[in-house]
């Protein structure tokens, strides 16, 4: 659904099903991403890159989780 406060922005919900089917794939992707962004940045750019990753991250799996 598109935001009312930016119209660049997009928002997806995914389902109980998708949520369930990324979870299991997510130990394959996880690998994968990270050697795309290693190819294009370096150690330090990457190390500020995760964390900075890290909340909005911790914050979807706690919404999915309850």
């Amino acid at each position: 659904m598109p935001s009312r406060n930016d119209r660049r922005i997009v928002q997806v919900r995914l389902s109980a099903q998708r949520t369930q089917r990324l979870r299991k794939l997510y130990p394959e992707l996880a690998p994968s991403n990270r050697a795309l962004f290693e190819r294009v940045l370096r150690p330090e750019p990457m190390r500020e890159l995760a964390k900075s990753l890290d909340l909005p991250i911790r914050g979807l799996e706690a919404q999915s989780e309850s």
